[in-house]
């Protein structure tokens, strides 16, 4: 995984977030929150094999090797506090599933890891031109009617966590893959990527990369 680094960083909570080392493709924005810190509790996606689209080479890998970075002893973060999925068990339910899992799990103070490794795109027959991350089970079109995440629920249920769980700060990492093979061609995963990067409540902190 290419952006391994600004991840390590985080982790191990330096003072900064080495954005100034900034690499091309990556968006690195930090909300960190001074205080106490309870548990961390993580998401963890990859998905190389895709039902309908196009395969990716080593989405599933990068996820598993942040699964096990996660539980290094630097890190420490139980295995129980983990939820991970994988090429054909990332569909969008089980996906959506672990969102409930966060919301019914984290208290205050605690922080959130929601990883995702894969394809995303956009739909563009809305004025809106909508974002998804796509899970396994995503179509070739019509990304609204299965198969994805739609970033706007995303960002719901990441600041949810925040106002409504009081958890102490949310770190969202996003290596969202390039294709033009997709719907939104080549523009689509620019136009995902950014509605990713625009400001969210909350002490949310974004890696995002394509």
């Amino acid at each position: 995984m290419k952006n391994w680094f600004y991840i390590f960083c985080y982790l191990l909570s330096l003072s900064q977030l080495c954005s100034a080392q900034g690499e091309k493709g990556v968006t690195v924005s930090n909300k960190e929150k001074d205080g106490p810190t309870g548990k961390t509790w993580a998401v963890v996606v990859g998905i190389s094999e895709y039902q309908n689209i196009s395969k990716l080479s080593y989405a599933h890998k990068d996820a598993e090797a942040f699964y096990k970075y996660l539980r290094t002893p630097q890190v420490n973060v139980p295995a129980e506090n983990i939820k991970m999925l994988l090429n054909k068990d990332a569909i969008s339910g089980e996906i959506y599933g672990t969102l409930e899992w966060l919301a019914e799990s984290v208290k205050e103070n605690d922080k959130v890891i929601f990883y995702f490794s894969g394809h995303g795109d956009v739909e563009k027959k809305t004025i809106h031109q909508n974002g998804f991350l796509l899970a396994y089970d995503a179509p070739t079109a019509a990304y609204m009617t299965k198969g994805t995440v739609s970033i706007k629920f995303l960002q719901d249920y990441l600041e949810t966590y925040i106002a409504n769980n009081k958890a102490k700060e949310v770190l969202l990492i996003v290596d969202a893959c390039k294709s033009g093979k997709l719907a939104g061609g080549m523009d689509g995963i620019k136009m995902t990527m950014q509605a990713l990067g625009k400001e969210w409540s909350g002490q949310i902190t974004k890696i995002l990369s394509a």
